[in-house]
């Protein structure tokens, strides 16, 4: 008897070992399953972070060239702002130069202007002079002429 149901049993359990080897390999299919399913979702985000990552490279880099841009356009505006401050000043020096020699030259103008009335004011004054008139002093025991002008 002792066979039979040892036979019994294998028989019974035939079918249950055939079952579970299925399982097992379902299983392991499904862990397999899982695990792509795992490493295709972890590549899948790995490359999004690279993609953010070259991303972010650019944009730094983009940032970085327009900083340098702009540190070279401050650069030359503040060069032409020193050199228009040195034209200014020379403007400014020259323009003192050339107000200071206007006033010299309006005051010797003037000089000249008051000369030349003043030679006018004679020349005219010699022109409307009179003949000079002669007086004879009566007691002049000698009888000299004194020419006197009035």
């Amino acid at each position: 008897m002792e066979s039979r149901q040892g036979r019994y049993f294998q028989l019974e359990l035939a079918p249950d070992i055939g079952q579970i080897n299925k399982m097992e390999t379902s299983l392991v299919q499904l862990g397999i399953e899982k695990i792509a399913a795992s490493w295709r979702s972890l590549h899948k985000s790995l490359s999004q972070e690279e993609n953010l990552k070259d991303q972010f490279n650019h944009t730094l880099s983009t940032y970085e060239e327009a900083l340098k841009n702009r540190e070279s356009i401050v650069s030359i505006t503040q060069q032409q702002n020193e050199e228009l401050a040195a034209q200014l000043q020379q403007t400014l020096t020259e323009q003192a130069n050339m107000e200071l020699q206007l006033q010299r030259a309006v005051e010797a103008s003037q000089v000249a202007n008051e000369k030349a009335q003043k030679q006018t004011y004679l020349q005219e004054e010699e022109a409307v002079k009179l003949p000079p008139v002669f007086i004879q002093l009566h007691d002049n025991p000698a009888g000299v002429k004194y020419d006197l002008p009035i």
